[in-house]
């Protein structure tokens, strides 16, 4: 039987996503932010039907309610999405909602591109005409954006496909296309092996964690890394050192001094698609994942603490029928 959290088998700012290491198809291997989409104080699902490449919303219903939290059918709002390889929702451009940024990743070695929120959730209208960020991202098998330095922008965080080194890109605070964001800035190193990888405040400390999934070990064994308190610092994106994340060197200080990683979860190789995000609505991220074998999206509410095994609740069904989606965030 596969083992889940504990009791069954903060400030939200990011989806988990599943890495390209996996078998999965490559867009399923990177992935964005849950976000407000519909401006109305609660975080929506957007997600990609492979089958046709139609972009959908899912407004949540403001309820937690099982399968009735998200309202169903979604909402169109874009076609043609097999031109990017991820896509997710981050604060790029400084517009009143978040924005949508693709990677076409058979345009100038990986053409990172945003589309800014337009300032409803209007079909097909909701996304603007897209602005370049950059070139060449082909090098990175994952990206995911989050506020790491706290200044109100959300940075690119990306994994090197080569090393295995993730590496953060301040925004540099003015929306100003390819200048938008810095150079790049050593994150941590190991994190080659993850299959799934994402940063939010897991804690309840205002300082950014780091959650992972391994699926060499435990069936898919789910890992928080608690940040320091440097890395939430409040200063500009040009001062901010990159804090580190370094998966070995974590490994051996908990080991020594009792401090470090704490495993909350199993069993994780079961989902082909995780986010985080605040299901049930009391400020702190809930794990959502969809089940490979029956389409079936299950949240994992957060206990309010990190206690093991038992951070995150039972699962809970919201949805079925969701095995057309690739991208779920």
């Amino acid at each position: 039987m596969i083992r889940r959290f504990g009791r069954a088998a903060g400030a939200i700012g990011l989806a988990l996503a599943l890495l390209a290491t996996t078998a999965l198809p490559a867009a399923a291997g990177l992935g964005g932010q849950s976000r407000d989409i519909t401006l109305d104080g609660r975080n929506d699902l957007f997600a990609r039907r492979a089958s046709d490449n139609v972009m959908l919303v899912y407004p949540h219903s403001g309820v937690f309610n099982g399968q009735q939290t998200f309202t169903s059918p979604g909402v169109v709002v874009g076609h043609g999405a097999g031109i990017a390889d991820f896509y997710a929702l981050a604060r790029i451009t400084g517009g009143p909602g978040p924005d949508q940024v693709a990677r076409w990743h058979q345009s100038g070695g990986g053409e990172l591109k945003v589309y800014p929120h337009s300032g409803k959730l209007n079909g097909t209208s909701t996304w603007l005409a897209p602005v370049t960020l950059g070139f060449g991202a082909n090098i990175n098998n994952f990206t995911l954006f989050h506020d790491v330095n706290n200044d109100g922008w959300d940075d690119q965080i990306a994994r090197e496909a080569a090393t295995g080194d993730l590496y953060v890109y301040y925004h540099s605070g003015v929306f100003n296309g390819t200048a938008t964001f810095g150079a790049r800035q050593l994150l941590g190193t190991g994190w080659g092996p993850v299959s799934w990888l994402a940063m939010a405040d897991l804690t309840g400390d205002g300082v950014s964690d780091l959650i992972a999934a391994d699926p060499t070990v435990d069936q898919g064994r789910l890992t928080l890394y608690p940040g320091d308190n440097g890395i939430s610092a409040r200063s500009g994106a040009a001062q901010r050192p990159a804090p580190r994340f370094d998966r070995v060197r974590a490994g051996q200080a908990r080991a020594a001094a009792g401090w470090g990683p704490v495993t909350v979860g199993t069993g994780w190789t079961m989902m082909d698609t995780i986010t985080l995000t605040d299901v049930n609505l009391d400020g702190w991220p809930d794990l959502v994942g969809k089940v490979t074998s029956n389409g079936e999206l299950l949240v994992y509410p957060h206990s309010k603490g990190v206690s093991g095994m038992t951070t995150f609740g039972s699962p809970q069904l919201i949805g079925t029928g969701w095995q057309p989606f690739d991208i779920i965030t």
